[in-house]
């Protein structure tokens, strides 16, 4: 088993942790328990007002826990069914959408992308490609240069009424114009949100819908994830309710000292970058996601039923797709998100790792107010998803996640 990493210690949010439900699975009664006291341990020791946790194998789900509140002045606990926001693990699904695209016929990876989006034309000889914008190698930088919003950022943690007033830009209004190219593309990893949202243009110009109505018909449907989509709102929703009454979505908290602060929702309106970190979905949709990697299988009725979901996931990408996908375009030394040692690097979308000498395929997603982390073993068939609604210590919450897999 995993020694205990060492953690940063949060500043006690005053919560008194309710007891919940076991978790739920195929997990032998001995190890589910075990599993309990981890997730406990971590919930305590970062000050998290919930965690929820679902893990995979092929087709089956082997233990989904949940423990804490998806919101505490309601006192509704977190379930399995209470949709958070998953953050940059967005990119994973602006990224297949691309590859689905390119299967499709409507672009090449390795071709200047400006034939697409004429907004990277003027960054001239080497072009830009889909590849580099999938891999994060294009040079463009995090963020395009909005002062309003990067200084607003830099203050560490921003008031309440400073994210109430951000308002982020449509995609037109990136300010393309003004930046310059950190990096010759293809020289080394740039982790790019502008690159994402420019995906999102790209999808929504090659498909002719809207970047999350295309996702949304093409991915979470046939997928079954009939509880995710990227609307920001804390409505009831009664086909994904985890009990009667209970809120569709986990309230955001920001990692400030003394009692947790909900994010205000307006904070949430991300815009152009709904490609790069928009997307809400529960632990549910997101274990039906991670079965669909691992092989051609027939969904099954879930809690968020909807009519018309597909055979097999060959419907969806192709399985020498999703393998083209987990090659490494640029390697590093060590996980982006552990920093565990070993082959490491950037796919097409995926970010690259090893773990007990076994590839996986991970990303992360975290803000202010939510952290989530979600891995894949493709030689084992076997992946988690982990998520809090703050974004306190993202990097507790990835290494929880490789804490429950090294238990396997």
């Amino acid at each position: 088993m995993l020694l205990r990493h060492c953690r940063t210690s949060g500043v006690s949010n005053g919560l008194d942790y309710p007891e919940q439900e076991l978790g739920r699975g195929v997990m032998l009664d001995e190890t589910s328990v075990l599993l309990e006291m981890v997730v406990a341990e971590t919930l305590a020791a970062e000050s998290l007002p919930s965690l929820t946790v679902v893990l995979v194998q092929g087709q089956e789900t082997l233990w989904q826990h949940s423990s804490g509140y998806a919101d505490i002045e309601t006192e509704v606990l977190a379930t399995d069914r209470t949709i958070y926001r998953v953050g940059s693990i967005t990119k994973l699904f602006t990224a297949l959408a691309v590859m689905q695209l390119r299967d499709r016929g409507k672009l090449t990876l390795d071709s200047p992308a400006s034939a697409v989006l004429p907004q990277l034309a003027r960054f001239g000889a080497p072009a830009i490609t889909f590849r580099h914008l999938l891999s994060h190698t294009s040079g463009l930088p995090t963020m395009p240069p909005l002062p309003a919003l990067l200084e607003t950022m830099a203050r560490f943690p921003p008031s309440v009424e400073e994210l109430a007033s951000i308002e982020f830009p449509e995609v037109e209004d990136l300010r393309m114009e003004e930046i310059e190219l950190l990096h010759r593309p293809g020289a080394q990893i740039t982790y790019s949100n502008v690159g994402m949202a420019l995906l999102g243009d790209a999808i929504c110009r090659l498909s002719g819908l809207p970047y999350t109505e295309y996702i949304a018909e093409n991915i979470l449907r046939p997928l079954g994830m009939t509880c995710a989509g990227y609307r920001a709102s804390r409505d009831v929703n009664t086909g994904c309710l985890a009990g009667q009454g209970a809120p569709a979505s986990a309230t955001g908290y920001l990692p400030i000292d003394g009692p947790p602060t909900p994010i205000p929702l307006q904070a949430e309106e991300i815009r152009a970058f709904l490609p790069a970190g928009g997307l809400r979905a529960s632990a549910a949709d997101m274990a039906r996601f991670l079965a669909f990697l691992s092989a051609d299988f027939a969904f099954g009725s879930t809690h968020c039923h909807q009519a018309n979901q597909p055979k097999n996931q060959t419907e969806l990408l192709s399985r020498s797709t999703l393998a083209e996908m987990y090659m490494p375009v640029l390697e590093t030394e060590k996980s982006r998100y552990t920093d565990y040692p070993g082959p490491s690097g950037i796919g097409l979308g995926w970010h690259l790792a090893s773990l007990g000498g076994l590839r996986v395929v991970e990303h992360g997603g975290a803000d202010l107010s939510t952290a989530a982390f979600l891995a894949y073993l493709p030689e084992r068939a076997l992946g988690i998803f982990v998520a809090s609604n703050s974004g306190a210590n993202p990097m507790a919450v990835a290494l929880l996640a490789y804490e429950i897999l090294e238990m396997f």
